[in-house]
């Protein structure tokens, strides 16, 4: 169906609808999930790179943006070396011009809270978690660095002490309240992937056998307690969201079962969002979906937790096309479209999708390569293989060339196409000269890769199944180590 309102082409009226979280309205269901962009400066302070990036996402029509992984306490846990901090009251300032920047465009705007445990970046030892363990992550931002004369042998990591923990506590809620100072909508906790929050939370990583461990409500006790401080500082009005993985795909870990319960205790509690992802870092896969993931795969969690509560739930992992986002909505198996690389590869996915224009959108190809692997990974800024205006913001004020010209470009590869639309976009008129039929070079190659491989040859999956993750099996699965 297509509605025109408000001057727009509105194919995709459930997308465009507005929404409440809490008492605030957001003026559509397309949301920024939190994304570390590894770009901030070296103490966590916010400069113009972090402005820029969710500015551009916010001028997009993007209506809900959360940051990515801001650490309450940079001295235990930096989930990458240049991650925003908020563990300091001199961070407020920046905060909130970066706030400022995405609110004037319409958009809302929330600051993710997360404190990495076992999976820091930084430090690179002494790491704190809910309990000892010899951690080996090898696609985690944190993992083990190995020297060229060295073996690998695991991290080495601390469980904390009850002391420790409420004054972890006490820090996360401190790190909301100066979210809220700085003029923020909303905070969000992030308990998904195996960083601290999740490793309470899960039996996989949990061992303790005090009031932190053992029973689900045990498990659950530190982040309710980091909400409940939280309220008692920001006020029972200040929103609070919680992202954390709906199964978490490792023998012993969280299933779907219990985290529909996970998410009635957390609704209960006063949480105003829940932001629904999937995996831990022992299952690479299921956390980052590389290409061959089918869109949506992992909606199944969102829609069995949003049939259990009455919040707004958000649901992400590969979704790319309008039409297929619009439908999820429709059929009432979430309430709002999670989107992180997609909108790295173009931040205006929302204002070309309300415009029709859905041919214009640049898909992200789950490269991993310029968001991941040069950048959270081996520690570099972000890039994208699909938008460059990410790595050089130089690229979003091209200037048109003061003189018009005819511009030949021999070779039609991923190089000569992006020549070719730069020089257009500065005014010239070009050519590009391909001797094969087909432009896109040894892009097209990725075109090839079989539409089936068993995940045991990528991921380690137990033998004898090809049951991928999304199709709501109760498959166990073992580490890709």
């Amino acid at each position: 169906m297509e509605i025109k309102k408000e001057g727009y082409l509105m194919e995709f009226e459930h997308i465009f609808s507005p929404i409440k979280i809490g008492k605030i309205t957001v003026p559509n269901r397309v949301v920024h999930v939190p994304t570390d962009i590894s770009s901030a400066n070296a103490d966590g302070s916010v400069n113009d790179r972090v402005i820029a990036y969710h500015e551009e996402i916010a001028k997009g029509g993007c209506g809900f943006i959360i940051t990515g992984a801001s650490t309450p306490d940079r001295e235990t846990g930096r989930p990458t070396v240049t991650c925003l901090s908020v563990d300091a009251d001199y961070y407020i300032p920046g905060l909130h011009l970066l706030a400022k920047s995405v609110q004037k465009h319409g958009a809302k705007f929330c600051i993710q809270i997360q404190h990495p445990g076992r999976q820091a970046a930084y430090p690179k030892k002494g790491l704190i978690s809910c309990s000892d363990m010899v951690a080996d992550i090898p696609g985690s931002a944190g993992h083990e660095v190995v020297y060229a004369g060295s073996k690998a042998k695991g991290k080495d990591i601390r469980g904390m002490t009850v002391e420790e923990v409420y004054d972890l506590i006490e820090k996360f809620a401190e790190a909301a309240w100066r979210v809220k100072e700085a003029g923020c909508d909303a905070v969000e906790l992030h308990a998904a992937h195996g960083y601290m929050i999740a490793q309470f939370m899960s039996t996989y990583t949990n061992k303790r056998n005090d009031r932190f461990g053992g029973t689900l409500r045990n498990r659950l006790r530190f982040p309710l307690e980091i909400v409940k401080r939280i309220q008692f500082k920001c006020g029972p009005d200040f929103p609070i969201g919680i992202r954390y993985s709906g199964e978490e795909w490792m023998p012993g870990s969280r299933t779907l079962d219990e985290s529909i319960e996970v998410a009635k205790i957390f609704e209960k509690a006063g949480v105003a969002f829940l932001d629904i992802s999937a995996g831990i870092f022992e299952a690479a896969g299921p956390t980052m979906d590389p290409m061959y993931y089918k869109e949506g795969w992992n909606t199944y969690t969102a829609e069995a937790i949003k049939k259990e509560v009455k919040v707004p739930v958000i649901t992400s992992h590969s979704l790319r096309n309008p039409k297929y986002c619009d439908r999820i909505i429709a059929e009432g198996k979430t309430d709002m479209i999670g989107l992180s690389r997609q909108l790295i590869a173009d931040p205006y996915w929302a204002n070309k999708a309300k415009a029709g224009k859905t041919k214009e959108i640049r898909k992200c190809i789950s490269c991993l390569i310029g968001c991941w692997k040069e950048s959270l990974y081996i520690h570099r800024e972000m890039r994208c293989a699909i938008n460059p205006a990410i790595g050089d913001e130089r690229f979003l004020n091209l200037q048109p060339a003061k003189t018009s010209m005819k511009v030949a470009i021999v070779g039609g590869g991923i190089a000569g196409m992006e020549a070719a639309r730069i020089a257009t976009l500065r005014g010239h008129k070009v050519t590009i000269f391909e001797k094969d039929d087909e432009l896109g070079g040894i892009l097209r190659t990725c075109c090839m890769v079989p539409p089936k491989l068993k995940m045991e040859m990528v991921y380690g999956l137990d033998k004898g199944t090809d049951q991928e993750p999304g199709s709501g099996s109760k498959t166990k699965h073992s580490s890709h180590n």
